[in-house]
């Protein structure tokens, strides 16, 4: 659990310091790191949704999210919570399909057989 919460602030944090294309850069590395033993693709997509989810929240409340929101549904042809959706499954669906690549690619241990 606590792995979760580290990858969104690492998610977070590389959001906001370079942009959106920093979460499959980061759930790449973590995937690459943990290996394919501790399902890194789901907490990685875990920690995406959390970060952006917070993301969000903060927009929320210094201003008019909801309006916002509702003028992009009408536009889009899609209602509020759709968008919101999606904006939330984008970071994960990235962070998920890198951090599985990444887990795929990672160096297995080698285990000599007696």
């Amino acid at each position: 659990m606590i792995d979760i919460i580290v990858l969104g602030v690492a998610f977070a944090a590389g959001t906001f310091y370079v942009g959106w294309w920093a979460v499959p850069v980061i759930a790449l590395a973590w995937g690459w790191l943990v290996g394919p033993t501790r399902r890194p693709a789901t907490r990685a997509a875990l920690g995406a949704a959390i970060a952006w989810m917070g993301f969000l929240a903060h927009d929320a409340m210094r201003g008019p999210a909801g309006r916002l929101a509702r003028t992009l549904g009408v536009a889009m042809h899609l209602p509020a919570p759709v968008l919101v959706v999606v904006t939330v499954l984008f970071p994960a669906i990235l962070a998920w399909s890198a951090a599985a690549v990444g887990a795929g690619t990672a160096p297995t241990p080698r285990v000599d057989r007696p």
